[in-house]
């Protein structure tokens, strides 16, 4: 899970919607008004480099659905949760979509196991509990990854996470209401994370000058692309690479 900001202001037509209908709930809003609906998404997709806020998988149009951090169906209070847009973030269904022939890897059995992101943390109210995207701090990197000969799972770095304010149990408990370690996210880290290993072992052989190596990686595995997208599994690219997409991200003023 990486740093996602959005703007400071949501799309006109969302701000214009809600001055016309301060009440109206969020169905009523994507159901009445789908160019609104569209635009919006696409906006946040973009904000966020293209990745699921919660997972960092790039959700295709067919497996992509706005996540309320905050419960939208929280009315007890005057804000409108599900027309806010600080709460408001662009995720994949987390698992919960069987036919994705563009992209098979997005489900796997069973699903409730396989269930994440915004599908597995459901209705809960867990501000107090959890990180919103928002709230992960773009330095130190308080996640980092374990890896199994099947899975790669991802754990609090606790010493980052002491440095940067957070309590190690908060991130944990993030990882847990978003089931991020769940078998078919941990599987496809795994394969990501075997191409960076491979290409390492590669440079090794040949005895190539590790600071190249691992800046070409960076180009490769973490740069932004052209459209300005984020390559998948952000954080665990970070991690592997270490002090080089420290230096990389602090060099173009990284913040989410």
């Amino acid at each position: 899970m990486k740093r996602c900001v959005k703007s400071a202001t949501p799309p006109d037509c969302l701000s214009h919607y809600l001055e016309l209908n301060p009440v109206a709930s969020w169905e009523q809003f994507r159901d009445t008004v789908d160019s609104c609906y569209r635009t919006l998404r696409t906006q946040l997709l973009n904000e966020q480099g293209g990745l699921c806020a919660y997972c960092e998988r790039p959700p295709i149009a067919e497996d992509q659905q706005v996540a309320h951090f905050h419960p939208k169906s929280d009315r007890a209070s005057s804000t409108n949760w599900g027309l806010h847009w600080p709460n408001l973030w662009l995720a994949c269904s987390g698992g919960d979509q069987r036919k994705l022939a563009a992209n098979p890897d997005a489900f796997t059995e069973p699903p409730r196991d396989n269930r994440s992101c915004d599908t597995a943390k459901g209705d809960e109210i867990l501000e107090s509990t959890i990180l919103a995207p928002d709230q992960i701090p773009a330095f130190p990197r308080i996640f980092r990854f374990e890896q199994y000969s099947d899975s790669v799972l991802i754990v609090p770095d606790e010493p980052n996470c002491v440095q940067a304010g957070i309590h190690p149990d908060r991130v944990r408990a993030t990882i847990q209401h978003l089931n991020l370690n769940c078998r078919r996210l941990t599987t496809a880290r795994l394969k990501v994370h075997r191409v960076l290993q491979k290409a390492i072992a590669n440079a090794r052989q040949r005895n190539l000058d590790p600071r190249q190596v691992f800046s070409q990686l960076v180009n490769a595995h973490i740069a932004r692309a052209s459209d300005g997208s984020w390559k998948p599994f952000f954080t665990l690219v970070r991690w592997r690479l270490s002090s080089s997409a420290e230096d990389y991200l602090r060099q173009i003023g990284f913040n989410g």
